[in-house]
């Protein structure tokens, strides 16, 4: 009974993981915004977002299992990630992305508002 728990533990800490690296994927989405066409800082905040979630990751399978790797562990962590995209990220960050990329489009947001004569 005892050793059920521990691996109910390692469960829900691998969800609780993998739910965290989706809420990182979506606060890098809002980062990349304004940086819509720039190549180069897409590169640097994939990098930095691989590293964050390698991580997190890490630090999760450290916490729950002294650091054993199980193959559950991953598929808990990864399934987590997948379930935070398909239903908290549709729901709010979708519509977050949609007002900002709306005020961009009209000149709102990031941009600098230049006088221009006629």
């Amino acid at each position: 009974m005892l050793r059920a728990a521990a691996e109910i533990r390692i469960c829900l800490i691998s969800l609780y993981c993998g739910t965290l690296i989706g809420l990182m994927y979506d606060i890098f989405a809002f980062i990349r915004l304004p940086f819509n066409e720039n190549r180069i800082i897409d590169a640097a905040l994939d990098i930095m977002f691989y590293i964050f979630a390698g991580i997190a990751a890490a630090a999760a399978l450290l916490y729950a299992d002294s650091g054993r790797i199980r193959l559950y562990s991953i598929m808990l962590i990864a399934a987590g990630a997948l379930i935070y995209c398909r239903y908290p990220m549709r729901l709010c960050g979708a519509r977050i992305r949609q007002s900002l990329a709306k005020k961009r489009k009209y000149g709102h947001i990031y941009k600098t508002h230049a006088k221009t004569e006629k």
